[in-house]
């Protein structure tokens, strides 16, 4: 639809008014999704026409008897002075499942990352599955796709960014998560789900990190190796205010 993308979800109608979010239309299925929507927060400061029936583009989705046009700003262009605004950024190399991208940022906005950067090809981009795997979080990040991440490793060098890769290969020497210290600002990089990152990245890294397992596992879907880098650089943080 051209007046925004069509998303669906509960979770995600709430992120998006929370995030006021501008919304044109909002589709329900039944009287139970007509009063879920009428009770959510913020809802009335919303100027979204109240419409019945899912739209048959996203019927076959987990919709949840919801679905809604919007126009947010997921993607923020690149700009120098606002990357280096941010704290902890997140680098998805040839990441493939858009699911794992809507999981890894649900992560981020859990753990105070508040930027993704992806290439603009042979990646996942960011669409209503993405949104939804990441139950609405990700209204709650921005979204920055470039040709290629070295130039995202340029501009990061340049802004005093410690890079670190997550490699869980076992066949390069890296850093075990325990013995892990995180320094701000940082970013992060996760591989793509069959290749990891390559190798002209991890060679650019200060350190590359490992979650230890036992070594009857080869290796974690990327998504939840991300959530557990993520919430140990969160507790670093913590501690450290």
């Amino acid at each position: 639809m051209s007046d925004g993308l069509l998303l669906y979800g509960r979770n995600v109608l709430k992120e998006a008014i929370l995030a006021k979010a501008p919304i044109s239309k909002i589709f329900v299925e039944t009287h139970t999704s007509f009063e879920f929507v009428r009770g959510l927060q913020n809802f009335d400061e919303t100027s979204a026409e109240l419409l019945e029936g899912i739209p048959r583009e996203c019927q076959k989705e987990s919709h949840q008897g919801i679905a809604f046009l919007c126009s947010h700003p997921f993607y923020t262009r690149y700009d120098f002075n606002r990357l280096k605004k941010h704290r902890l950024v997140l680098l998805c190399n040839h990441l493939e499942d858009v699911h794992n991208l809507g999981s890894i940022a649900r992560s981020a906005a859990a753990f105070g990352a508040s930027l993704i950067v992806h290439e603009d090809h042979g990646s996942a981009q960011l669409t209503p599955a993405v949104v939804k795997a990441s139950a609405g979080c990700a209204f709650r990040v921005k979204f920055m796709k470039l040709p290629d991440l070295h130039r995202a490793f340029q501009s990061l060098r340049k802004a005093e960014f410690k890079i670190f890769g997550l490699d869980g290969s076992r066949s390069r020497p890296s850093l075990p998560l325990s013995e892990f210290q995180s320094s701000f600002p940082c970013a992060l990089v996760l591989g793509s789900e069959a290749e990891g990152v390559e190798g002209s990245l991890l060679e650019k890294c200060d350190a590359l990190i490992r979650v230890e397992m036992t070594e009857t596992v080869d290796s974690l879907n990327v998504s939840h190796a991300a959530a557990i880098v993520l919430h140990q650089i969160f507790q670093q943080s913590q501690l450290s205010t």
